[in-house]
């Protein structure tokens, strides 16, 4: 298991034991994985009639932000999604629940389709890997990103995920 790590502790970003990469089960819906496991799978982007809608979290969706949604990782999660096809990659704040299609691992917002270049397919081959975890007791985890990142990045989005986490537990 990554060190458990507040935003005032230095980062051993390029010493973190690296997870494995690990499939999510099919349909957990209640589950978390709270380890900060690499994630392959589907991705997919919401549509234009979500703009608006209340998200998990709840505040309202709006496709200009970097909102995520998914089964496994706990709201307030901020991760890495990687278009395995075209190697881009954008940074997520998981804030909803989903994607409720099977085999689909991650819902993005349509400015992050657009960085990923997933747009025009609507689906995507992505690799999602957390970068800070919040957990109920306040302490947030580096998870299999982290080490992707340059440690100033790192260190906001500890520093987001700590600001958040109250909201979602």
């Amino acid at each position: 298991m990554p060190p458990r790590l507040s935003a005032t502790t230095q980062h051993p970003v390029a010493q973190l034991n690296q997870p494995p990469v690990v499939a999510p089960p099919p349909l957990a819906l209640t589950d978390t994985d709270g380890y900060g496991r690499t994630q392959i799978g589907k991705a997919s982007y919401y549509a234009h009639k979500f703009a608006g809608r209340t998200m998990a979290d709840g505040r309202k969706y709006a496709p200009k932000g970097r909102a995520a949604a998914s089964k496994t990782l706990p709201l307030g999660t901020i991760a890495k999604v990687t278009d395995l096809d075209t190697d881009k990659s954008a940074l997520v704040l998981v804030e909803d629940r989903g994607p409720y299609v099977r085999g689909r691992i991650i819902d993005v917002s349509a400015t992050v389709a657009e960085a990923l270049e997933m747009k025009d397919a609507g689906v995507a081959h992505v690799a999602v890997k957390p970068v800070a975890v919040p957990h109920p007791n306040g302490t947030v985890t580096l998870g299999s990103g982290a080490d992707e990142l340059p440690p100033g990045a790192v260190a906001r989005a500890i520093l987001m995920t700590e600001r958040l986490a109250p909201m979602f537990h």
